[in-house]
């Protein structure tokens, strides 16, 4: 198996099992917010991969521009869905606690409109490369998504691990 096909099937098994995984969540998780954020954030993953997987395999540029356009719309909503879920998680219910969520929508919303509106903003073209049939080439205002994106998932994983320690042992046992 070469290097490429190893990417292909990461993709696809990181789509099954996330679906897997959602559908245990919502099977045995009692109804609520926080079953409803995990299903949100899992399903964006889910959207990235299988669209990772469309769009690194097909041979037509123009169905993988598309596939690649589809997959950022998951991406995009990956670390918001995050940052909701972990909020919900550690019961952050205060106007001020969510403040950053309604950042992380706003900036993840201004993205999804590059993406889908004004699509070379974002990314340019694809094209064969790095052993693949066609791979994209960023925009312009492609880096700083990806900034973002590492913005919110480092804040979102600060905030799990304040929330661990700043909790009895009793309770994070129970967490």
């Amino acid at each position: 198996m070469h290097g490429i096909q190893h990417f292909y099937l990461a993709a696809l098994i990181t789509a099954i099992v996330n679906i897997c995984l959602i559908l245990f969540v919502l099977k045995n998780a009692p109804p609520g917010p926080l079953r409803n954020r995990f299903g949100w954030y899992g399903s964006s993953i889910v959207l990235w991969s299988f669209f990772l997987w469309l769009f690194s395999c097909v041979k037509n540029e123009k169905a993988s521009y598309f596939f690649c356009q589809i997959l950022h719309i998951g991406a995009i909503f990956i670390p918001c869905f995050f940052l909701h879920f972990v909020l919900t998680y550690l019961n952050k219910t205060k106007i001020r606690e969510k403040a950053p969520l309604y950042l992380a929508y706003g900036t993840s919303i201004f993205f999804l409109v590059l993406d889908v509106a004004v699509p070379n903003y974002f990314i340019s073209e694809v094209i064969p490369k790095l052993g693949f049939p066609y791979f994209m080439n960023p925009g312009p205002l492609y880096h700083y998504w990806v900034a973002v994106f590492f913005v919110i998932v480092i804040y979102t994983h600060f905030l799990l691990l304040k929330g661990i320690l700043g909790t009895s042992s009793q309770l994070r046992r129970q967490r």
